[in-house]
C-alpha cells in the first residue's frame, strides 16, 4: 500500500517491483484498504461513544 499511496507508483509498477501478477497486487491492495478502513471505523467508534450512565451507588 505504500508503494501506490506514498512512493505514487502504479498497480502494473509495484506488480513489476514486487514480481507479482497484477491481479494479486490489486487484491492484496483492496484487502489492505478495507482492513485499514474498518481499523479506523472501530477506532472512530471507540473514541466517540457517549459515556453510559453512571452506576447507582
Amino acid at each position: 500500500m505504500g508503494l501506490i499511496h506514498w512512493e505514487g507508483f502504479s498497480l502494473v509498477e509495484v506488480s513489476r517491483i514486487l514480481a507479482m501478477k497484477e491481479g494479486t497486487v490489486r487484491s492484496r491492495y483492496h484487502r489492505a484498504r478495507a482492513s485499514l478502513r474498518s481499523q479506523l471505523q472501530l477506532e472512530h467508534q471507540r473514541h466517540t461513544k457517549a459515556p453510559g450512565p453512571s452506576p447507582v451507588p
